[in-house]
């Protein structure tokens, strides 16, 4: 095993496939799963951590969907321990597919060393030296939680939602933000049910989650929702969990979260739909203030998201026109008949920067 790093298998099973591919929150389940067997190859599991009433808490998760997971097979997993400081650490990972050199999925989880009660504690020396961290660069999740919140949902902890330290699995928030989202669009302006049957699908690209605060079984949790639109085909949903107090109004807050979306028709990127704006109450970022959109690398013909760069793909027949946000240029395509390049390169009359600060004309 390369220090830092372990490869695990992992065979898909149908509780963790949604419709026709993996479902988007079962990766943080793999990721534990990873961080297990790593813990467990270099000579440390985690039960012996247990013994000594301690735990590795994950303190903040995210993930990257960069392509489908196939719903059977295997996929292969790649755990690497990026840091290690007294009392934290932070791992990484990637998601590849059987067969593939890619990865469908990238995330990353930082980690708490802590007590049964809570307080931080230093990582135990013999773990400690047992494994070694790659050094490699690190992202800081930084979640506000809603601007404006568009709805509420409220719910119940369930006793199959809580893990061995008796707090509710931090994998099962991304489950609860689904949760909100379907339930909020079922039988409304963009009833999600009908628009999958339709082909259409709110497609996760990216999911976030920073945990402050356990919940536990029983325990009353509301969901606070905001939805803002990034550029023309993103949609960003923002998520505060928070205790319900006695009076039956939100509390402290136990989670913030973030999942980003894009419409997929057809296996294309879409421009969001405005009864979809509408109904999750969506408010546009000014440009002024827009941020670079996350890199996601969803590839599809009409956008790439990937190095903070956005490119928009307009196809029709010989001509393929890009407006390139970093470059400000326009590319076409070869032809074989520059005369019929030129015509339908006019056709597309002005195409719109991608930023909306400018139009350019092809040709």
């Amino acid at each position: 095993m390369t220090p830092g790093v372990h490869t695990s298998e992992i065979r898909v099973r149908l509780k963790e496939v949604a419709y026709d591919h993996v479902y988007f929150g079962t990766v943080f389940t793999w990721f534990e799963v990873g961080r297990s067997e790593f813990s467990r190859a270099v000579g440390s599991p985690y039960r012996q951590l247990e013994e000594r009433g301690l735990g590795s808490f994950v303190t903040s998760a995210f993930a990257d969907y960069h392509r489908p997971i196939p719903p059977t097979g295997t996929v292969r997993l790649e755990t690497r321990l990026a840091a290690m400081t007294r009392a934290r650490c932070t791992f990484r990972y990637a998601v590849y597919p059987s067969c593939s050199t890619e990865p469908a999925v990238t995330g990353q989880s930082d980690h708490l060393m802590a007590d049964l009660d809570g307080r931080p504690r230093r990582i135990p020396a013999p773990f400690a030296a047992s494994m070694t961290a790659t050094g490699e660069t690190i992202d800081t999740v930084e979640l506000d939680g809603p601007v404006e919140t568009a709805w509420t949902d409220r719910l119940r902890v369930r006793y199959e939602e809580t893990d061995a330290f008796r707090v509710v699995y931090h994998g099962n928030y991304f489950a609860w933000m689904e949760a909100a989202w379907s339930g909020h669009l079922m039988g409304g302006l963009w009833d999600i049910a009908l628009n999958m049957r339709r082909g259409r699908a709110l497609s996760v690209l990216h999911a976030a989650c920073r945990y402050l605060f356990p919940a536990q079984y029983d325990d009353e949790v509301t969901t606070e929702v905001g939805a803002v639109q990034i550029g023309r085909t993103k949609i960003r949903l923002d998520y505060r969990f928070a205790a319900v107090t006695p009076s039956g109004t939100p509390g402290k807050t136990l989670a913030l979260g973030r999942t980003i979306h894009a419409v997929i028709d057809g296996g294309r990127i879409v421009r969001v739909p405005s009864d979809l704006r509408d109904a999750l109450g969506v408010t546009p970022i000014p440009e002024a203030t827009r941020p670079t959109p996350t890199d996601c690398g969803y590839e599809h013909d009409d956008e790439r998201v990937r190095d903070d760069r956005v490119v928009l793909v307009i196809q029709d027949d010989a001509v393929r026109v890009r407006a390139d946000e970093n470059a400000g240029r326009i590319r076409r395509s070869r032809s074989d008949d520059p005369e019929v390049h030129r015509i339908r390169a006019l056709k597309l009359d002005l195409v719109p920067d991608v930023r909306g600060n400018k139009a350019v004309k092809p040709g």
